[in-house]
């Protein structure tokens, strides 16, 4: 880890829409924290995976508040059957809502990205 995290761009970090994942992905982010991460821990997005629709006893919406004090950005994926799955995704069998909430994911991480360095003028000495 100590070599691959001060090279990231963005941290995503995964929680189901459970409270054991949530103090999960928690216990992840205050490990980073401990470890002196805290920039990449303000720059991390948290992703509430597979969550269901008034399933449940979990308020999904303190778990997104939680995350949100935390991190730049909180994502929620819902369930999706073809995800339940597992093994190889095709985007075509995904349910419509599941896939904008995936293309927003992605514009999400994207935006943290450093800009294109071939863009950057060469300097010479």
């Amino acid at each position: 880890m100590s070599a691959v995290l001060p090279r990231s761009d963005v941290l995503v970090v995964v929680s189901s829409g459970s409270i054991d994942g949530a103090r999960s992905a928690a216990a992840t982010l205050d490990w980073l924290q401990a470890h002196g991460h805290d920039d990449q821990v303000r720059n991390s997005i948290a992703v509430v995976n597979a969550v269901r629709p008034r399933a449940g006893k979990v308020d999904v919406g303190k778990v997104v508040e939680h995350f949100s004090r935390r991190c730049r950005a909180v994502r929620v994926v819902p369930f999706d059957p073809h995800l339940e799955e597992g093994a190889e995704i095709a985007l075509d069998r995904l349910r419509r809502e599941t896939r904008e909430a995936l293309t927003e994911l992605a514009a999400v991480v994207a935006a943290g990205f450093p800009g294109d360095p071939r863009r950057c003028k060469p300097s010479f000495t």
